[in-house]
């Protein structure tokens, strides 16, 4: 049997499959192409002569090779603490900036074996180096005594074998600090090449699994059997409930204008970056649009140093941040470079240097927390020095941080019909299994309106495909953010109705033409009307405006048109056109005159805001009656005259 690990991954050797060998001669054990690695040593030199805390390197793999381990020259009679930090690539522009790194492990208390001997750190780095694949190293001290030799150029080859290449370096201060180069790094790279440590398994191999294993022995003899290897899952995933704050912000440059946020300054010269090409001024371009700033292009003689900055980012309150980007250098004769800085605050601090030919390539995740502010920013500077470089360019710029998480609260909003179905994933923040997750389900499947104001606490329960089980509860806070759904009436013209000049609006919600809905609230009884129920409205186009409130606090509205206007009969048309009122304006009296044979009724007085202000009576009225007004105040008054089965309406202004 066989158990991965947490990475869904186990390796063992073709030796363990086999229970018994009878050769005499001496024999080779093979699995599946697997027959164990071969372990080697490069040494640089032991030559000393200059030393400080520590040294940083490149190497270049010439076959696939795991480094493992490394022996030092220290001065004699130090016992010290020593780290080893690695970064792909090249350590050239990233030796001040501890983001670029990885601390691979600490050697603790190392004695030296003397001045110019090999000490033996005795690690595992388990570093995977491809063919022709270039990394870096720092090997230091924390208190000084690393011994290194003066080199003659950074970068170049200082020794080598048939696996592996080593480049002259630079010493350093530790952490991170100070320095000079080129430096030789003292010592033994100890490393592994061939099969690796042994025959590999991972998640795709769960259950039995025939292996063929061969003996050979010196004569080159061999015999063969099968191996049964029962691969087996028995790690339960991790589950944690709650809701990732995590933001994600990218910027591609694909436009041909500089991107909302971000801004250039240019210090010196006059050119600044363009945007909308991909195209570098020479060698290699980016394979889409990109800021870039072509330094050819600005002319021979002109200095020039330009910076591009991104929008102001508040990582104050962030557990964690990261920053990356694709970035390209075109220099001319050793002159020009590019810089890439952070703002922690107080001041601009450097993350990245370069100032050699560079193809676009991407900067990796470059670790933010040291720098973590309200006004964090990043700041890109290409400086030709004075001199003339070709340019440079910045594409795919990408922001990452996480928030203090809200533990296991999550919240979920109902739906119309006021229920939700619970997506068991939505509860989750994260899940660690490396063979995958087969089922995942919760306890309770649905929540509804009634669950609103009390935490619900649901379990979510995952199995992986070994059937291995893992469980998180998560406090589910239901709310209802859905506003009523409210219909209006439609547009509608009214009349007023016979003897009538106003138009007596309705409980539109009373009469059940305007209709609230709600998934939660039933019935809605926190509705507005405007104009309100019982406005006195002459002829004319009005809008009618409505609200439905839930308990919840959600609001709808909607409105319609309504066009009030009277409707004459044929007497109306005669009184109408028969009755008049003189003098208008008037003062104290006012004549109204009938010349029809319709019997008046009364005259009603109304002001403007159509309350009834004078009524006479106008039943023993021959052709023409006069009517004191002297009481009304100035202004406009409507009088409606009222006769058998018609009346009219005519305007009076009391002067």
């Amino acid at each position: 049997d066989v158990f991965l690990d947490a990475n869904g991954v186990a390796s063992i050797s073709p030796n363990d499959l086999v229970t018994s060998v009878n050769e005499a001669c001496g024999y080779t054990i093979t699995a599946g192409g697997t027959g164990g690695g071969s372990s080697e040593s490069l040494t640089t030199t032991f030559a000393g002569g200059n030393g400080l805390d520590g040294a940083m390197f490149d190497v270049m793999a010439i076959n696939d090779l795991t480094i493992d381990s490394f022996d030092v020259n220290l001065d004699t009679g130090i016992t010290d603490d020593i780290e080893v930090y690695f970064k792909t690539g090249t350590w050239v522009g990233s030796h001040t900036n501890p983001g670029d790194w990885t601390l691979l492990d600490t050697a603790a208390g190392i004695t030296s074996a003397g001045d110019g001997l090999p000490t033996p750190l005795n690690l595992d780095l388990g570093v995977t180096v491809a063919a022709g694949e270039r990394v870096a190293f720092y090997v230091t001290t924390l208190n000084g005594g690393m011994n290194y030799t003066n080199g003659t150029t950074t970068g170049n080859l200082f020794a080598s074998d048939a696996n592996l290449e080593f480049y002259e370096g630079r010493g350093m201060g530790y952490p991170f600090t100070g320095g000079f180069e080129p430096r030789v790094f003292n010592g033994n790279i100890l490393y592994t090449t061939g099969g690796g440590s042994g025959l590999d398994f991972t998640c795709a191999d769960l259950g039995e699994n025939i292996i063929e294993v061969t003996v050979t022995d010196a004569s080159g003899n061999a015999s063969t059997c099968m191996a049964v290897v029962n691969v087996i899952d028995n790690i339960a995933p991790v589950i944690t409930c709650g809701v990732a704050n995590v933001t994600s912000e990218l910027t591609d440059f694909e436009a041909s204008t500089i991107p909302t946020g971000w801004t250039t300054v240019v210090t010196s010269g006059s050119a600044d970056w363009t945007f909308g090409s991909g195209d570098m001024p020479t060698g290699g371009d980016f394979p889409t649009n990109a800021a870039i700033f072509d330094d050819d292009a600005a002319g021979s003689g002109s200095a020039n140093v330009v910076s591009l900055l991104s929008p102001v980012y508040d990582i104050s309150a962030a557990v964690t941040a990261s920053i990356s980007f694709d970035y390209a250098l075109q220099e001319f004769a050793g002159d020009g470079f590019l810089e890439v800085e952070v703002y922690d605050g107080a001041a601009w601090q450097q993350i990245l240097f370069v100032d050699v030919d560079t193809d676009p390539t991407n900067s990796g995740a470059l670790d933010m927390a040291a720098y973590m502010n309200a006004d964090f920013q990043v700041r890109f500077t290409f400086d030709d020095e004075g001199a003339w470089g070709w340019g440079a360019g910045v594409d795919n710029f990408q922001i990452d941080y996480e928030g203090v998480s809200t533990g296991n609260v999550v919240e979920i909003e109902l739906g119309p019909d006021g229920t939700t179905t619970i997506d068991p994933y939505s509860l989750v923040s994260n899940i660690e299994e490396a063979c995958g997750i087969d089922t995942i389900a919760v306890d309770v499947p649905t929540v509804t309106c009634a669950d609103i104001g009390t935490p619900v606490m649901v379990t979510v329960f995952v199995s992986d495909t070994s059937g291995n089980l893992a469980s998180c509860v998560a406090e589910v806070h239901v709310v209802d953010r859905l506003a009523p759904v409210l219909t209006c009436p439609a547009d509608q013209t009214v009349d007023p109705g016979p003897g009538n000049i106003y138009y007596i609006v309705p409980d539109y919600f009373a009469t059940g033409e305007a209709i609230a809905d709600d998934n939660c609230t039933d019935p809605v009884t926190d509705t507005t009307q405007d104009p309100a129920a019982g406005t006195a409205l002459p002829d004319g186009v009005y809008t009618v405006s409505f609200t439905a409130t839930d308990e919840y606090g959600n609001t709808s509205s909607c409105d319609f048109e309504l066009t009030v206007e009277s409707v004459l009969g044929v007497n109306q048309n005669t009184l109408e056109a028969g009755v008049a009122l003189y003098p208008n304006p008037a003062s104290h009296v006012v004549n109204l005159v009938n010349k029809t044979n319709i019997s008046l009724e009364k005259m009603m007085i109304y002001d403007v805001n159509g309350k009834l202000v004078n009524q006479i009576d106008l039943r023993t009225m021959q052709g023409e009656k006069a009517v004191d007004v002297s009481s009304l105040a100035s202004g406009v008054y409507m009088v409606q005259i009222i006769g058998e089965k018609a009346s009219t309406v005519k305007r009076l202004i009391k002067e």
